[in-house]
């Protein structure tokens, strides 16, 4: 299972469990803390009807505003247990079966009209990337279109 966190979730949960406090380059980026699975049928796979994509209500602590992290499949997707998609605990969180591939597009839209939005700048963290029984695959995510990216040690 994939999870997904904000920079800032991810730095603040490594420096509450070194006991430290966040760095001040973490602080400039949103802080999207995710509340509520709006939505949960991507790819199609349910568990709701409906619209495809995953739905998740985030709020951002910088700028005081909810906002809408939509997930899309974009061509191909297939879960081992599309239930699992949505939220597990203060994670988003992806289900993707071993051995396949997927494509997924992230956007941030405004609840309610669903107009996309953006944010000045934004960070991801992806979690949990391991490998499949008896070692015969390994867990990757290549990004694209990004304007900068880094990569921690």
């Amino acid at each position: 299972m994939l999870r997904i966190v904000t920079l800032v979730e991810a730095a603040s949960l490594v420096a509450q469990a070194a006991g430290q406090q966040l760095s001040h380059r973490c602080q400039q980026f949103p802080n999207l803390t995710f509340s509520r699975v709006v939505h949960n049928n991507l790819g199609g796979h349910g568990p709701d009807q409906g619209e495809e994509g995953l739905i998740l209500e985030t709020f951002d602590v910088q700028i005081q505003r909810s906002l809408h992290l939509v997930v899309n499949s974009m061509g191909q997707y297939k879960p081992a247990y599309p239930e699992q998609n949505g939220l597990r605990g203060a994670f988003g969180t992806l289900n993707i079966e071993s051995g396949t591939a997927t494509h997924l597009r992230f956007s941030l839209r405004e609840p309610g009209t669903g107009n996309p939005t953006r944010l000045p700048q934004a960070a991801f963290t992806f979690l949990d990337l391991d490998q499949c029984q008896g070692h015969h695959c390994v867990e990757f995510i290549t990004v694209g279109r990004l304007s900068s990216f880094s990569v921690s040690n």
